[in-house]
């Protein structure tokens, strides 16, 4: 049996023109100018809050300036989320997919690098309670270290009750990949969007494939083959 752990911003919602708008205008109040496209790949996207903050206030900050600096921006980006009704949904395929682990019982759970008020706020806006259990769900609680580190996914795993060498990840980042493949987890779908199927085959060979949405035949959106996944 394979276990299934999700990663959510950009890999269940596609979400990177919110989280841009928000990390920016956040940004222009600190350092009065943009975030590169840059300073995006390598302190922002996978990154958790704390990491990103450091940054463009260029030192380390407390637990109670990263709550109170987070909760400005995450704010901002729910409110982003909320206004954006035409897109606020996830990605085609996912709800049917994940309609299919439940009832297979293939084991599957979200880890992600957002806060409990953004989970809860995902769980409450996309109904994920049916499918998933809340209280499983790997976040940021301020312990959790940032990706490329594997933690996120290791204690998915853990969760699980399964082995890297029986477990799929779903990913958008690239720090996100690479946390993947250190978390040592066989296999690793990379979800496309300003990064492309060719692009991420060609940077990162490892990767079990590359997915746009959550239809379609592959293998690994097949609950009888996660259920008795056979050789390559």
């Amino acid at each position: 049996m394979i276990g299934v752990i999700f990663d959510f911003n950009g890999t269940l919602f596609v979400d990177e023109d919110k989280q841009r708008a928000s990390w920016q205008a956040f940004a222009r109040t600190i350092i009065h100018h943009d975030l590169s496209a840059e300073e995006f790949a390598k302190y922002v996207f996978g990154r958790n809050t704390q990491e990103t903050l450091n940054y463009i206030f260029g030192r380390q900050l407390d637990p109670q300036e990263v709550s109170y600096y987070g909760e400005q921006k995450e704010a901002s980006y729910r409110r982003l989320c909320s206004e954006d009704r035409k897109n606020f949904h996830l990605r085609p395929g996912a709800e049917s997919y994940f309609e299919r682990l439940s009832n297979a019982n293939v084991p599957h759970i979200i880890a992600t690098a957002s806060g409990e008020k953004n989970v809860d706020f995902f769980f409450d806006a996309f109904g994920l309670d049916r499918w998933f259990d809340a209280t499983l769900t790997v976040y940021n609680d301020g312990k959790l270290k940032s990706k490329p580190d594997p933690q996120a996914f290791t204690e998915a795993m853990v969760r699980l009750n399964v082995l890297p060498e029986h477990a799929l990840v779903f990913e958008d980042s690239v720090s996100g990949i690479q946390a993947a493949h250190n978390s040592r987890a066989k296999y690793i779908i990379a979800m496309t969007g300003t990064i492309g199927e060719s692009q991420w085959r060609q940077r990162y060979p490892y990767l079990a494939g590359a997915l746009s949405d959550y239809n379609g035949p592959s293998r690994y959106l097949n609950t009888n083959w996660l259920a008795a996944p056979t050789n390559e």
